[in-house]
């Protein structure tokens, strides 16, 4: 019996300190930059135009986007601010803001409480660091959150 009730106080402790990281990671995340997908779908530029892109290519080229997507969503989201996170993944000194009259197709399409702030914050960011490599995210931002309207796997859309 006794090892009965170390073995319920061990599984308390294990429980107790789960509690305590699951807080310690909600708090450490809750000022970090963010990306969201949800308007990534409404466009005709989305990741199904993206593969389509590159299905020509050999299939490690597939691979290497899909790889290179996956590293920027978490390594973007790791920064400690979005000022990092934008200046980390653009192309230009000054910002990589694009003019919202040559891009209307992917604006039009959004809901129109979002068109707005989507039209006067568009920017495109490269999925590599230091705004290396052909892979282009064209989106927007909102407070913390980096929103992507669509994806030009061959910088053929800038």
């Amino acid at each position: 019996m006794p090892n009965s009730f170390k073995f319920k106080n061990k599984l308390k402790e294990e429980i107790s300190n789960f509690k305590e990281q699951k807080d310690r990671f909600v708090k450490t995340i809750e000022d970090q930059p963010m990306v969201d997908l949800r308007f990534l779908h409404q466009s005709n530029k989305c990741i199904k135009y993206a593969l389509d892109e590159i299905r020509s290519d050999s299939r490690t080229d597939r691979d290497k986007f899909i790889d290179c997507f996956q590293k920027f969503i978490f390594d973007f989201s790791t920064q400690t601010s979005i000022s990092d996170a934008l200046r980390m993944y653009s192309s230009h000194n000054n910002g990589s803001n694009l003019d919202y009259k040559k891009y209307k197709y992917l604006i039009n399409v959004l809901p129109e409480s979002v068109q707005s702030i989507a039209k006067d914050e568009l920017i495109h960011l490269h999925l590599k660091p230091n705004g290396n490599g052909e892979h282009i995210l064209i989106g927007f931002c909102l407070e913390d959150i980096f929103f992507i309207l669509a994806v030009d796997p061959k910088h053929r859309l800038i």
